[in-house]
């Protein structure tokens, strides 16, 4: 069952030898009019991964990755604060802008100190390549 939308599109297999295909919603069509359908949406990801180049690949997989990302996930389709501050907000932020206007701010070393972390500890682990 195919749609009504229909778009061809010029591209390189992966050998470098170019074909038209055309979209349809059951699979991709060559222009010898011989069917491919993708079934499998792992496989139809694997297969069009493939023909990525290099430099659209890292993009790719940062996207992947962010989606698999149960936190950056949470984020995502977190709803928007749109509440107005509590007076007890309002005051409490008044309070500590008037206390920082009085006392000099905490070095972020410092409260990491604290902590018995330094910076180098945040800091993320080089990849091995």
């Amino acid at each position: 069952m195919a749609s009504n939308f229909r778009a061809t599109v010029n591209s390189k297999s992966p050998s470098g030898c170019r074909y038209d295909v055309v979209r349809w919603n059951v699979g991709w069509i060559t222009e010898k009019g011989r069917e491919t359908v993708m079934d499998n949406p792992s496989e139809h990801a694997h297969e069009l991964i493939d023909r990525l180049p290099p430099s659209q690949l890292k993009a790719v997989v940062g996207l992947l990755e962010a989606m698999l990302d149960p936190v950056s996930r949470a984020i995502a389709q977190a709803p928007t604060d749109d509440e107005s501050p509590t007076e007890d907000e309002e005051k409490a932020v008044a309070e500590a802008k008037e206390w920082l206007q009085q006392h000099p701010g905490i070095p972020f070393e410092e409260v990491l100190s604290d902590f018995g972390l330094t910076i180098k500890d945040l800091e993320a682990p080089t990849q091995s390549k």
